[in-house]
């Protein structure tokens, strides 16, 4: 059962990844990149991903490694 288990989560997280792209922070609409500076003006090692039409923002705070999606509207 554990190896089942195993099997499905490698194929869904080899799914998503398949799906999702690394972009450039200048790649990043203006609306979405300002509410993210905004909200996490203390955030470093940042990447980008875009998935489908929505972003999505990986990066550390002090510790925490964090992660938040976006809408394209923001």
């Amino acid at each position: 059962m554990k190896a089942l288990k195993l099997a499905i989560a490698t194929v869904v997280l080899s799914v998503s990844t398949v799906y999702s792209q690394k972009i450039n922070t200048t790649d990043v609409p203006s609306v979405i990149l300002n509410k993210f500076q905004k909200e996490y003006p203390k955030a470093v090692d940042i990447d980008w991903e875009m998935d489908g039409a929505n972003y999505n923002v990986d990066f550390e705070i002090g510790q925490k490694d964090l992660e938040v999606w976006y809408s394209p509207a923001g």
